[in-house]
């Protein structure tokens, strides 16, 4: 190389180190402020098998967004021209630069701007491969700025409904990120027609600027140009979505080596949302323009500290955003942690009081309707039926004074949800049950993992369960069914196999276009308090009409609160997934 720096680099070399002191400061902060067990589970976890799962995870997500492939491959592209395509640009250059000088230590700028460097011609072993291949990384880079400039103004052709919102900050890191490299190309396709050199797209421009004669008088200021838009997208990034960038890798290496601090992870998630706008075609309130408080706008308010009352408190919590979101990001989690609640329990239970109860004679199960099941009785009656056609010894804890907790949780009393969760669990376990059942995938939720060894099952499961085990035989009904999938018992709690497969054995099953875990909120969501009864009737039309498009006799749900929510709004029969079972069991 004839010189090592020139001075139009400085712009890139501030922004760069800008964006790199501000990103390890702010992990260094977080690191710090991990709990011991979290610092030495990290330290044990550094050199074992999970890291590579992290890193192998980093190369997917980061790089090829392999999740927004799987869930539309045009934005996959996109995503992945950007990163990896700019990912394989820095480490060919690198291999570039170290080809030429022999030098693997040469300063980053000398990988960044090596055409402007050493111009013309090169040498070098495999300088031609290294050469076209710069180029090829170039070109996919642009390819996949052509099909974001086709997102920005007609995102339908790129299969997104509805598209996002940007603040400026992000307008302004889109804006120099879109300058970069049209103006890398037009930079080193100028040195190209100067000195010659060059790749298939670089060289091939250059030749035509050569014929121009502009060359020489515009070659330093498209250097100028490029280094300053580098400089001015390191220097949004902090306050942009682009930080998604730098901080997801450090949220999945932090998942994978275990780390249980939810202050942390919740901080890791809100810095590494990219605002995609995925969330935006998934949520049902964005399909009314009801509100604007899926997490590509609610988790840039949560980032300016300037959360909406909407944020916490119309929001259905169904999931949906959760389910397609490329990060993971878990919004309900973010939305929970502003009412002031935790997702812990009381633990200290007087544990030794409870075993010390006199023990009655064990039923096989105890089964749980919950609050929103005392409202539907004929489930009730249906499980009862069921139970007794397979020989089930039950007892019904529904006459209590019992509640899981959960719509105190939803406005923020967290003490008072863990009272209600322990009072429920000591009631359940006081039996010593085989096992227990709920109707209501709410309460199934809030119960899992807290009973202490006794298995519990939504009663979908059990019947599936009881079906396998050979205790209930089905008869196929006479009977055309169409079968909504509750937000909490498909997306929470991951239960859809058990509904889908036994209503296809009891009757003609349909399922809707949003089925399983896509399913559509019936928007009776016990979150969305400052949602009226009014507001709500466009999400519950919404399911309706899903669920109608196949002329069902009965529309089946395995929730009270969807059936009474649904059933206001057709007049189609509403039942509940027992209902049918009873039907059908000989």
């Amino acid at each position: 190389m004839t010189t090592t720096f020139h001075i139009f680099a400085l712009p890139f070399i501030v922004g760069c180190a800008f964006v790199i002191a501000w990103v390890l400061v702010r992990v260094a902060l977080l690191a710090i402020g991990l709990p011991r067990k979290d610092k030495l589970r990290a330290l044990r976890n550094i050199f074992t098998y999970h890291t590579i799962f992290a890193l192998a995870e980093i190369f997917a997500e980061v790089l090829c967004h392999r999740r927004i492939w799987l869930e539309n491959k045009r934005l996959g592209y996109m995503h992945t021209c950007f990163a990896l395509g700019w990912f394989l640009l820095i480490v060919t250059g690198w291999i570039e630069t170290a080809l030429f000088t022999g030098n693997l230590n040469e300063p980053i700028w000398c990988h960044i701007f090596f055409k402007f460097f050493a111009p013309g011609e090169h040498q070098f072993p495999y300088s031609q491969l290294v050469t076209q291949l710069m180029d090829l990384w170039l070109a996919v880079i642009l390819s996949g700025q052509i099909v974001a400039a086709i997102k920005r103004f007609q995102p339908r052709r790129v299969g997104l409904k509805i598209r996002p919102r940007h603040s400026r900050a992000n307008r302004l890191a889109l804006g120099a990120l879109w300058c970069i490299f049209p103006l890398r190309l037009l930079a080193e396709s100028t040195t190209a027609a100067i000195h010659g050199g060059g790749g298939f797209l670089t060289g091939s421009l250059g030749k035509l600027l050569a014929l121009s004669g502009v060359g020489p008088y515009i070659e330093m200021p498209l250097w100028w140009c490029y280094s300053i838009a580098l400089c001015l997208f390191f220097c949004a990034i902090p306050f942009s979505r682009y930080l998604h960038i730098l901080i997801e890798a450090f949220l999945i290496i932090a998942r994978h080596w275990k780390i249980k601090d939810l202050r942390t992870l919740n901080k890791l998630e809100t810095l590494a949302c990219s605002a995609c706008g995925m969330c935006l075609d998934n949520c049902p309130l964005a399909k009314t323009q009801m509100a604007d408080l899926q997490p590509v706008y609610f988790i840039e308010r949560l980032r300016q500290s300037q959360p909406k009352f909407s944020d916490v408190w119309q929001c259905l919590q169904c999931g949906r955003c959760q389910q397609i979101c490329p990060v993971r990001v878990r919004a309900n989690n973010l939305r929970q942690q502003l009412k002031g609640t935790l997702d812990s329990v009381d633990n200290g239970r007087d544990k030794l009081a409870r075993q010390a109860r006199k023990r009655p004679t064990p039923p096989t199960v105890v089964v749980y309707s919950g609050c929103m099941g005392k409202l539907t009785p004929r489930t009730r009656a249906a499980m009862e039926k069921i139970l007794q056609r397979a020989e089930i010894q039950q007892q019904w804890l529904d006459d209590a004074d019992l509640c899981c907790g959960r719509p105190l949780r939803f406005n923020g009393d967290a003490d008072g949800a863990n009272r209600k969760l322990a009072a429920l669990t000591d009631a359940l376990l006081a039996p010593h049950p085989d096992a227990v059942v709920t109707t209501c995938p709410i309460c199934y939720n809030m119960l899992k993992n807290r009973l202490q060894g006794t298995p519990l099952y939504h009663h979908t499961d059990y019947v599936r369960k009881l079906v396998d085990d050979g205790r209930l035989t089905l008869r196929q009904l006479p009977q055309n069914i169409v079968y909504h999938d509750p937000c909490e018992l498909s997306r929470t709690a991951k239960i859809v196999s058990a509904p889908h497969q036994i209503l296809g054995e009891a009757a003609h099953l349909t399922l809707p276009e949003q089925h399983g875990k896509n399913t559509q909120c019936c928007g009776g969501a016990l979150a969305a308090i400052g949602l009226d009864g009014r507001q709500r009737l466009p999400l519950a039309d919404q399911t309706i009409s899903l669920l109608q498009q196949s002329n069902p006799d009965k529309i089946v749900t395995a929730c009270p609160l969807c059936k009474k929510t649904l059933a206001q709004r057709t007049k189609t029969p509403v039942v509940d997934f027992a209902e049918i079972v009873a039907m059908a069991v000989e």
